[in-house]
């Protein structure tokens, strides 16, 4: 009985995470449609950069440190948990 009782239990669980993923694309595609065009050509372009320089970094087999001390810049880091 109690094994029945926990598959109902994972299958009622398993419908809820599936409608609140559908709830969350829903709310998804509504947000990107109601964005305007500039904004989605400024993510795309800001996108590109970003891997083009990720690209040029590992072919010269450089890091994100190295880049930074090259340009005069520190890295600000996430302070580490406790």
């Amino acid at each position: 009985m109690l094994k029945v009782c926990f598959k109902l239990l994972l299958s009622e669980l398993n419908l809820q995470k599936s409608f609140l993923n559908t709830m969350k694309s829903v709310i998804a595609r509504q947000v990107l449609s109601e964005t305007p065009e500039e904004i989605h050509q400024f993510v795309r372009r800001h996108s590109e950069l970003v891997l083009r320089a990720a690209e040029r970094r590992e072919e010269k087999e450089r890091t994100q440190k190295d880049l930074a001390k090259r340009l005069g810049k520190n890295i600000i880091t996430s302070p580490t948990p406790p």
